[in-house]
């Protein structure tokens, strides 16, 4: 379910906040309307775009460092998690990673897993990564829109 999967999250991000002196600061905004016991979502599906977030994004900046992760629906059939950054941005992560170890393939196993939910309506999920930049066009995050069909829950049979 979505509850899991921000508990998972919450989780992840608080190690990765001890593992790097708490050099940066995270916030899960859920509207509250979205009731994320109903609503299905693959495990570890938004792990890889934190992570992301975090080593490419957060770790190579300086001064205050933070992800937001905001979680609302959009109507009755689509759910919209954005993730939210305050990095170094798209295009200054490329570069420095193509002098360190080539091209990290989680966020494309995501965005494939994401292409492949559909729900009863046919609906898919997209993901979109936007640059973030100012009024004078520099880099000032990374936000990763993530459009998810919303399907429910399989009811368990087991109470373990």
């Amino acid at each position: 379910s979505l509850y899991e999967e921000l508990e998972t999250i919450e989780l992840y991000m608080q190690i990765e906040s001890m593992r790097f002196d708490n050099q940066f600061s995270f916030e899960i905004d859920l509207e509250q309307s979205v009731n994320t016991n109903n609503i299905a979502i693959p495990s570890l599906l938004l792990q890889p775009y934190i992570e992301n977030a975090i080593w490419h994004g957060l770790l190579h900046k300086e001064g205050v460092k933070k992800i937001i992760v905001v979680i609302r629906q959009i109507n009755a059939t689509s759910l919209l998690i954005e993730i939210i950054d305050n990095g170094i941005g798209q295009e200054a992560a490329k570069k420095l990673r193509s002098k360190s170890h080539g091209k990290s393939f989680g966020m494309q196993l995501g965005a494939n897993r994401i292409k492949l939910m559909k729900n009863k309506d046919g609906i898919n999920g997209v993901v979109e990564v936007i640059d973030l930049k100012n009024e004078n066009d520099i880099a000032i995050g990374t936000k990763i829109n993530i459009t998810l069909p919303i399907l429910g829950v399989p009811k368990s049979t087991s109470t373990t």
